[in-house]
Order: C-alpha cells, then structure tokens, then sequence
C-alpha cells in the first residue's frame, strides 16, 4: 500500500497518472473458501516451507473490516489517479468460479 507519510510516497504520487489492477479483490474474496483453493495453499506451504501469512488471509476475507481501512485510505490519497478495473467475466478451470466480481472493484 502506498503511504503518503514518506517523500518517495509522495513523488510517487504526483507522478503516477493511471493504475491498472488486473482482477485485484479490492473487497475481498469468496475463494479463499473452496477446497481447492485450500489444497493450493498447502502445496504452496509444502513447496516453499512458507505458509501464505494470516494477515493476507484475514484482509482477503470477504467485506473485512482491513480491506475496507486499506481502500478508504487509498481512495483518499491517490488524488486525481485514474484507476482502470479488469475483472473476470467467466469462470475458470479448476476453481470453476470468479475471483474477482464487479461488485469488488475500486471506482
């Protein structure tokens, strides 16, 4: 996430001009929840001897109260950014759902 405490932050900020989030859960997500989304962690956590932190698992819960803190704060810095929205229209194999709905996106 992006500060606007620090110097770069703020260079960072009167410079950028579009951000482009591809299928990003702004607002969390559902599929965090199915089976095999389950069993992908456990690979991951057995390949990499790494667990996906609590945290990240916890703010992409659907509607939880981190993400909503995270997109107001962002919302309220990013100034005149224009923000461009990408998200799934179709669902997928194997998952066989969406990420990433309409209804999860930053306007």
């Amino acid at each position: 996430m992006i500060s606007a405490n620090r110097t770069s932050d703020d260079d960072i900020l009167r410079s950028a001009k579009l951000i482009v989030f591809l299928g990003t859960p702004h607002r969390g997500s559902h599929i965090l929840d199915k089976s095999l989304t389950k069993v992908g962690l456990s690979v991951i956590k057995f390949a990499s001897g790494r667990e996906v932190p609590r945290g990240v698992k916890t703010i992409l819960q659907p509607r939880a109260d981190e993400s909503f803190i995270v997109n107001t704060d962002f919302m309220r810095i990013k100034g005149q950014i224009e923000i461009v929205n990408f998200y799934e229209q179709v669902p997928r194999y194997p998952l066989q759902d969406l990420v990433s709905e309409t209804t999860t996106a930053l306007s």
